[in-house]
């Protein structure tokens, strides 16, 4: 009797190492993916700016309708009749 205890007992500390083991596993992928895609977005937006900086400089307008599409496809939300946005206390506010 002591001896299937002891079995079933040592059994059950397996399974939570492999629940735990394949938990670690699926979310440090997770966290990996996710900063792996918020670096693509830097890189791109990095890109832009350093192509508008180079117009700037050679006096070209700005590409406004790359930029448009780009926030588009990343989620950007446009800003419309704003005067100025503030920050308070970690917050934007909208002072009109």
């Amino acid at each position: 009797m002591e001896n299937s205890s002891v079995y079933r007992f040592n059994l059950i500390l397996v399974a939570m190492a492999i629940v735990a083991m394949t938990t670690y596993i699926f979310l440090s992928n997770l966290l990996v993916s996710q900063r792996y895609a918020l670096g693509l977005r830097w890189s791109e937006l990095n890109r832009l700016n350093a192509g508008l900086l180079t117009e700037e400089q050679q006096g070209v307008s700005y590409n406004m309708k790359e930029l448009l599409i780009y926030g588009q496809k990343s989620g950007l939300i446009e800003a419309k009749d704003i005067d100025s946005i503030l920050e308070n206390d970690g917050f934007a506010v909208l002072n009109r």
